[in-house]
């Protein structure tokens, strides 16, 4: 995830070089920049060149890859993002990079001078993110167990590293596809994607009815009470002949309630 006060500290570094005149040859001498040290320069400055001595070039990063970048989707280009496009030409490689500062802006290093100029200007193919400018935080979300199958219901379904749209996408779910819950997060399922766990919105998945699962203990401050049953990740159990959402009756009392042990704990 983007780091927003990293990013505005990058930009404002990185605008110091606005009104420069273009120069590869004297892109490191005062009052010259070109595309790539528009970006080395500031980093370099705050310490944040993660690989010190390389030189930030568009043809590494977009062709040979560099850890210091990170390839994100254009949908998700927020300020302080770089802007990637690369064209050949007889046998020749053009490459171009620019510093996306939002509303449609880039700042850029053209022949025509170091400014601001539209998005629009040309038609940037990647977007990538400094690595540097990410934040560093490694909660984990409290995760409650679930288990249950799951059927994508939109057309696409992002999968994220946390319960949260602004947590990093690691990938995409198709509609129709289905998906082996192991857990919820507020609104969030967690699930098992490719090996590991990640996390996608429960408001885009249907469950799968199954059959129930039954003889659930219910625990009263540390007595079982009865034996309820789970049917599409809700418990269950019946009072005086009527069936009761444990987790609801017990709330609404002021209980608190969770799953642990294999159990629905309730402690009043």
């Amino acid at each position: 995830m983007l780091d927003r006060k990293k990013a505005e500290i990058f930009i404002k570094e990185a605008l110091k070089y606005d009104g420069d005149r273009y120069s590869q040859p004297k892109r490191l001498q005062k009052g010259f920049s070109d595309c790539s040290s528009l970006i080395q320069k500031p980093l370099n400055t705050l310490g944040w060149n993660t690989r010190p001595g390389v030189s930030v070039t568009t043809h590494r990063m977009g062709v040979e890859g560099d850890s210091r970048f990170r390839r994100i989707d254009m949908s998700e280009l927020e300020r302080g993002d770089l802007v990637w496009y690369r064209n050949d030409k007889n046998g020749k490689y053009f490459g171009h990079v620019g510093i996306y500062l939002g509303n449609n802006k880039v700042f850029e290093a053209i022949y025509a001078g170091i400014s601001t100029y539209p998005l629009s200007r040309i038609r940037w193919q990647r977007a990538y993110r400094v690595v540097a400018l990410e934040t560093k935080n490694n909660a984990r979300p409290e995760v409650t167990t679930f288990n249950a199958t799951g059927v994508v219901r939109a057309a696409i379904l992002n999968v994220r590293s946390s319960n949260t749209v602004n947590s990093d996408k690691l990938g995409q779910l198709k509609k129709a596809q289905k998906i082996n819950i192991i857990g919820k997060a507020d609104s969030w399922f967690e699930i098992e994607y490719k090996g590991g766990k990640a996390f996608v919105s429960g408001a885009y998945v249907d469950l799968i009815n199954d059959k129930p699962i039954e003889n659930i203990p219910i625990v009263l401050n540390g007595n079982v009470i009865k034996k309820g049953y789970i049917i599409d990740g809700t418990t269950y159990m019946v009072v005086n002949g009527k069936e009761k959402a444990v987790r609801q009756s017990f709330e609404s009392m002021g209980a608190k309630v969770e799953w642990r042990e294999n159990k629905v704990q309730i402690i009043m």
